[in-house]
């Protein structure tokens, strides 16, 4: 049997409640990560990312996210269109799989905060600039 080759990813969880976000936990992995997204053309727009960064803010790697905490969900009826209902307690846990890579210093996830009634459309019409949503320091955890 060969050696297992060492961990060269992390799996980074964060949990929600409403707007509010907490790092929950890492895994190591051996895994092979999709090459990084252009996200440094994202600021000032809507959407949600990631980005490791460097310790001066460099921008090491970064991926697009489907909407890690939604706001709304498709509701189907039998003979009826589907129709976006608000999710009324908004609860759960969303993964970031990040390289391990020596400059690593922190990764900040952003995002829309959408304020309770605020529609999809809304939303997705780009009315909304992202902002930081969280941002977890790799040595030392959340801030």
């Amino acid at each position: 049997m060969s050696p297992q080759p060492p961990p060269n990813a992390l799996r980074l969880t964060f949990a929600y409640d409403g707007d509010t976000i907490r790092f929950v936990g890492q895994q190591p992995l051996t895994a092979t990560l999709p090459p990084s997204h252009p996200v440094a053309e994202y600021h000032g727009r809507a959407g949600h990312w990631f980005e490791l960064l460097d310790a001066s803010g460099k921008i090491l790697y970064g991926r697009r996210l489907h909407d890690p905490m939604p706001t709304h969900r498709e509701v189907f009826s039998k003979g009826a269109p589907p129709v976006h209902a608000e999710i009324a307690n908004r609860k759960g846990t969303f993964d970031v799989l990040v390289p391990i890579l020596p400059a690593g210093a922190s990764v900040v996830v952003f995002g829309l905060s959408a304020p309770a009634g605020t529609g999809p459309k809304r939303l997705a019409a780009g009315k909304t600039a992202a902002r930081e949503l969280i941002r977890f320091d790799m040595k030392g955890g959340s801030r």
